[in-house]
């Protein structure tokens, strides 16, 4: 009988412990959101950072271009990640050089998260 006691007191305190997290997490959530959204300007070319020149480059005609923001930010984040550089193929890397944010939110039923990809206007087939 005292085990079955103990069992349920373990039981409850896990549920306890995993409902703190999951608030702590959404506190922390929203402390960050100012943050990926300054990363989403910066990234994208909306606002400048002081001290940091855009770089001018050739596009394929030949003509000068701005870059602005940060070009290929996310597949470049994504590259040197070990765990995620050895799943992207090349074919990846062409639709990914259009990408230009990734939002995720935590999923309550299965206690998991789900990741919105952005990207911008791109010349890729899409398939659904």
């Amino acid at each position: 009988m005292r085990c079955s006691g103990t069992w349920a007191n373990t039981i409850t305190w896990s549920q306890n412990l995993s409902r703190r997290e999951q608030a702590l997490e959404a506190k922390y959530q929203k402390l960050y959101e100012p943050l990926y959204t300054k990363r989403y300007e910066i990234v994208n070319g909306i606002v400048e950072v002081d001290g940091v020149s855009n770089e001018i480059a050739m596009d394929q005609g030949g003509k000068t271009t701005e870059d602005k923001g940060v070009p290929e930010f996310w597949l470049n984040a994504m590259k040197t990640n070990e765990v995620l550089a050895e799943e992207i193929s090349e074919r990846d890397e062409g639709a990914l050089k259009y990408l230009k944010d990734i939002k995720w939110c935590r999923i309550e039923i299965s206690n998991g998260v789900k990741l919105d990809f952005f990207f911008d206007p791109n010349p890729l087939k899409i398939l659904s």
